[in-house]
This record gives structure tokens, C-alpha cells and sequence, in this order.
């Protein structure tokens, strides 16, 4: 069966994402490029028939508990217009690569149609259902701005990421930077679409945040006053 181009370009996007965090913690769930094309190949199959609902990369502590989470969901309305992508990139929770014991990526389909089952290339199985530990969660505008808001994209992380900063320069529109105290780095880019509604940025505030590396440089993420 050939799959539409478009379907194949959408499910290339979703599958690279994942695995960039993937490469970034040295995870290896895609060893090869063979063993990654296998995966967009059945993923293609499950979305030209209408089964696939999202994929998403779980990051698993000693405990087997969901560390950090990466969803992309292909349930987007297609909106080019609008769409900002501060981060330039994927937007990488920092993690302490110790913490991170184990990982999987999950497949969520509706298994509405069976004809195709035949044509995967891989043996799919039932995954158990893992604790996700209690956390912050924001949205990849990364994911949204590639796609034209075909996907949408989440990352929930645990709070034990969660970072301390102190604001040192408010702009006089809806960005600040702050130190991250944890870190002890400067120049952490905080914008007000990932704050609270009404909080306004101030020398000298302290925040909580994850924080995340991109393209650009250190981000704030899920912005709490602390």
C-alpha cells in the first residue's frame, strides 16, 4: 500500500521529534535509521486509516514511575496562522541523565479498522499503564508551529525538575531573564505566555520553572511564582 505523502511527511515530523529527545539523553529507543523507519512506516499505516490518536516518549525512573513525558497528538486543526515558536526547537526539559533508569515509547490507536495488520512491519503489543509522577506540564509550540497545528504537543515533567530562579531584567513588554539558582546560569529567557494570567514580570521576583534548553538558549516553562 503506498500512504500519502502528507501522511508520511506528518508522521516523519512526530517520530523525529521524539527522537531528538531520544538522542539528547542518550537513550538509544531507535537505534538505527532502519529500526526508526520501520516505526514511521506503521505509524503512517495507522494514520492513512484513521487508528492513530498520538505517540509518545516516556522517560522512566528506578521505580518504573513516568519521570518526564513527551505527546504528540494528531488531533490538530491545521492553523499556520498565528503560531509562535519561542523556542526555535524542541523545547528539552533538563533532566539529570542519572534519574532517567529506562524509556518507552507508547502508541495510541483507536484499532477502529483491522484490514492493514497484515502490512506492519512491527510486533505491537499491550503496554501496562505506568504511574506518572505528580509534575508540570506545557505545551511544545514547537510541534505546533512545524505542523501548521496539524499536532499538538505536551511535555509533563516531574517536579523534582522543577527549577529555582530570580528575575534579573523585566522588558517592558511580556519577556523577562532570570539566574537559575540550581544551575547557577544567567540569562534564562522567561515569556509571559508561560506564567500565570496577570502575573507581571519584576527584578528581584522569584519564580519556579521548568526549565529547558533550545536552539535559542535556556527557557522558562510552566512559570509558578515561588
Amino acid at each position: 500500500m503506498t500512504i500519502d505523502k502528507s501522511i508520511q511527511l506528518e508522521v516523519s515530523k512526530a517520530v523525529e521529534q521524539l527522537a531528538f529527545v531520544d538522542r539528547s539523553y542518550g537513550l538509544r529507543v531507535w537505534p538505527n535509521e532502519e529500526s526508526k523507519q520501520a516505526w514511521k512506516h506503521d505509524l503512517g499505516l495507522m494514520r492513512a486509516f484513521g487508528d492513530l490518536d498520538h505517540v509518545r516518549l516516556e522517560l522512566l525512573a528506578a521505580d518504573k514511575s513516568v519521570l518526564c513525558e513527551f505527546r504528540i497528538n494528531f488531533n490538530g486543526k491545521p492553523n499556520g496562522q498565528g503560531i509562535v515558536d519561542h523556542a526555535d526547537g524542541v523545547e528539552l526539559p533538563l533532566l539529570h541523565r542519572h534519574q532517567i533508569a529506562d524509556s518507552r515509547v507508547i502508541v495510541q490507536h483507536r484499532e477502529r479498522n483491522g484490514q492493514y495488520r497484515h502490512l506492519l512491519h512491527l510486533k505491537w503489543a499491550t503496554a501496562e499503564t505506568l504511574r506518572r509522577r505528580p509534575g508540570a506540564a506545557y505545551d511544545s509550540e514547537h510541534a505546533s508551529k512545524i505542523t501548521g497545528g496539524r499536532q499538538t504537543g505536551r511535555f509533563h515533567v516531574g517536579n523534582e525538575a522543577r527549577h529555582n530562579l530570580v528575575i534579573t531584567h523585566a522588558g517592558r513588554r511580556n519577556y523577562a531573564f532570570a539566574r537559575d539558582l540550581d544551575l547557577r546560569v544567567n540569562g534564562v529567557f522567561l515569556h509571559r505566555t508561560h506564567a500565570p494570567a496577570g502575573v507581571q514580570f519584576q527584578p528581584g521576583m522569584r519564580i519556579t520553572a521548568v526549565v529547558v534548553q533550545t536552539p535559542l538558549g535556556f527557557q522558562a516553562r510552566n512559570i509558578q511564582l515561588a
